[in-house]
């Protein structure tokens, strides 16, 4: 992926033909799925996470469920950064340097809405936020990296924002060197959010639980 020079300090969508959504009233969001977040450790550990993210995608595509894509991009200068990554000097997916290009398995095709962020919590970016009332979702789907991290916060965002909210189980990968431990998805599973498997999906976004006002 190409860099720019004056990155974004807050999510900007790509337009497209249906990127307004699908009338569906479920979103997928895919996060995060980029070269700084999945290591040679990521697949060792997780070596289905490509596979599961492209069935998911077909699924999705398939069923109407609108596909949204949400990816971390960082300034140079630092100006965007979170404090705690402005104390450590580094910080993933930096304008323009490989590891925030996208990873070939989780490509957005035409039409489908791109999302940046400065932040852990993808619904902190007031662009995505809109956009998701605009269109009238009431189910949210999270996928992507990393489980204990993006995933996890934003899953748990989304419920308490009143959405109908799963975690696609299947199609998420942690940091390996946590792997072994409990996963939030067991943790806080019907507490923040469904963990799902692939094959629940279309079951999940058809319940169309009504969203809080």
């Amino acid at each position: 992926m190409g860099g720019m020079e004056n990155p974004p300090s807050r999510s900007t969508g790509s337009q497209g033909p249906g990127s307004q959504g699908t009338g569906s009233g479920a979103a997928l969001l895919l996060i995060d799925c980029q070269r700084d977040f999945w290591t040679p450790e990521h697949e060792a550990v997780f070596p289905g996470f490509p596979d599961a993210v492209a069935r998911l995608l077909s699924l999705c595509r398939r069923e109407g469920i609108e596909v949204i894509h949400v990816r971390s991009r960082f300034a140079p200068d630092r100006s965007d950064w979170m404090p705690p990554y402005r104390h450590l000097g580094s910080i993933p997916c930096v304008a323009g340097t490989e590891g925030e290009e996208v990873l070939p398995f989780a490509a957005e095709i035409e039409g489908e809405r791109v999302f940046l962020k400065q932040t852990l919590d993808a619904l902190q970016a007031p662009e995505l936020v809109e956009h998701l009332h605009g269109s009238g979702t009431r189910t949210v789907l999270v996928a992507g990296l990393e489980t204990s991290f993006c995933v996890l916060l934003t899953g748990a965002s989304a419920t308490q924002a009143g959405y109908w909210t799963g975690v696609v189980a299947d199609a998420v990968a942690d940091d390996p060197e946590i792997a072994g431990q409990r996963s939030p998805l067991e943790i806080y599973a019907g507490k923040l959010f469904f963990p799902l498997r692939l094959d629940q999906v279309s079951g999940f976004a058809a319940k169309q639980v009504v969203k809080k006002a």
